[in-house]
């Protein structure tokens, strides 16, 4: 009789401290499906998955997730034409905000996303007249003054200078050649002797380059302010000039092949959009705007970064940094 009720009051115990146990476990799980629930869900349309512009957009995208409990979703879309039909798919998806580059190629799609209070933000480029919520990226014409002091500090403010553009009608890239222009006129020893207009053509850049060089031999220092440029005129002006003096050059934008440029001194320095600062920006303004009655800044500016042989390794080893994970609809 006394063994019994020894194993009554055991058994007793037992149940007693696993009925808390499962209170507890209860209170915790249901703790972490509401913070999920109660978190933000977004989406990153990317035109890129593989360059590192693109990239590092994803990954401060997803650190700020970390930080903030939001969850987005980074999904490639094959073509710019189609960004219309990728756009209906996502609000299917009843998301809480989409960030995005800048197209006109979806402006009835992006204004209804609006007008439900589903806010867009666009990154790297702007079109005001689609309806975005905010644009961030950065400030077209102060990097065009800060890649002037860079080739004023790199020059001993003192050259005649080729600046090379993608085209004369694209905004950011004359805002930056006007900052460009302003900037060099802090310093007298500095001379804009040729723009150039490559048109994002290879062939064009090629044949406007060495005619520039032969008609202007004075050139000492050359300005690269778009992306075809920026990744091929050092092997141009390697095949075309070798055995004479490498004018300095500076570059736009951190790729593959600007780094490797730099690693090997044939680019003094690049000027690069803080790709990073970017995308974490875009998640920690989406989820202010759930915080503040729904309004955030119309444009946010963020700086841009001064890129040489001394510091390329600390701001290419952030790219390997985190394993993205992509996905599609």
């Amino acid at each position: 009789m006394k063994l019994t009720r020894i194993l009554t009051l055991v058994f007793g115990i037992s149940m007693i401290a696993a009925a808390v146990l499962c209170a507890d476990l209860y209170i915790q799980y249901s703790g972490v499906a509401q913070e999920e629930e109660d978190g933000k869900r977004y989406v990153y349309l990317s035109p890129n998955k593989e360059e590192n512009f693109w990239c590092e957009i994803a990954r401060g995208i997803k650190n700020a997730d970390k930080d903030y409990g939001s969850d987005t979703l980074l999904v490639q879309y094959v073509r710019e034409a189609n960004i219309a039909q990728y756009f209906e798919d996502v609000l299917l998806t009843d998301v809480d905000g989409i960030i995005m580059r800048g197209t006109e190629y979806a402006n009835e799609e992006i204004q209804k996303a609006v007008d439900e209070e589903v806010p867009v933000i666009f990154v790297n480029s702007d079109i005001k007249a689609s309806g975005r919520t905010c644009y961030i990226g950065i400030d077209n014409y102060k990097a065009g003054v800060h890649t002037a002091e860079v080739l004023a500090e790199k020059s001993g403010e003192s050259g005649h200078v080729m600046v090379i553009i993608r085209s004369f009608t694209s905004q950011n890239q004359t805002e930056r050649l006007q900052g460009l222009e302003d900037g060099i006129e802090n310093y007298p020893g500095l001379e804009i002797v040729d723009v150039l207009e490559d048109k994002g053509s290879l062939m064009e850049l090629k044949e406007k380059l060495l005619f520039s060089i032969q008609s202007h031999p004075e050139i000492d220092a050359i300005v690269s302010m778009e992306g075809v440029a920026s990744e091929n005129i050092g092997d141009l002006l390697a095949h075309e000039i070798e055995g004479e003096k490498r004018p300095m050059i500076i570059a736009f934008d951190l790729t593959e092949e600007t780094a490797e440029y730099i690693r090997n001194d044939h680019y003094d320095a690049v000027i690069m959009q803080n790709s990073y600062a970017i995308g974490y920006t875009a998640v920690q303004k989406l989820n202010e705007y759930y915080e503040s009655d729904r309004q955030i800044e119309d444009e946010i500016s963020v700086d841009t970064v001064c890129i040489t042989k001394e510091n390329i390794e600390e701001y290419w080893q952030a790219y390997d940094q985190e394993v993205l994970e992509w996905n599609s609809y």
